[in-house]
């Protein structure tokens, strides 16, 4: 995907899959990953956050931050609005409902949520684009669609939203 749309999708940074990876950490593959695996007590599997993995990721990441569940919410939400959103105008998918389905059935995106479409009708048009610009520094996978920002306008108009 990051080679097909390098202008939203830049992935000019190493991830940690890639470290991971290059440090031939396979998790239960090979039994050394992001986790220690092991049994408990009762003889089931179960996991643990290795301390080391830290020390490998740290020449990769910024500085550690403590994220708000509604940044979390946001940095996850927004960028997979924007793309759906671009699905709607080119029309990959005809309907907000078709593109709330696969998601649904596709990425196993919540049932009980409704899809990405069904949550941007929750919050309104306004508060997403809102909470898109407030993470437009991270790339142009955060900015609102032209669509989007052409949706606030009318939704303004009538809606007084």
């Amino acid at each position: 995907m990051a080679e097909s749309f390098p202008d939203r999708l830049n992935l000019n940074f190493t991830t940690a899959p890639k470290v991971m990876l290059d440090n031939k950490r396979l998790g239960q593959k090979n039994g050394v990953g992001f986790y220690a695996y092991g049994k408990d007590k009762k003889g089931k599997p179960m996991k643990e956050a290795r301390p080391d993995v830290y020390e490998l990721l740290k020449p990769h990441v910024a500085a550690w931050k403590e994220f708000s569940d509604d940044e979390i919410l946001a940095r996850m939400m927004v960028p997979m609005c924007t793309e759906m959103a671009r699905c709607l105008d080119e029309m990959i998918v005809e309907t907000a409902g078709e593109a709330d389905m696969s998601l649904i059935y596709g990425l196993g995106f919540p049932v009980f949520r409704g899809g990405v479409c069904r949550w941007m009708d929750s919050i309104g048009m306004t508060a997403f684009i809102r909470m898109a610009e407030q993470y437009k520094q991270l790339g142009k996978l955060y900015e609102p669609t032209p669509a989007s920002a052409r949706w606030r306008l009318i939704t303004k108009i009538f809606l007084g939203e």
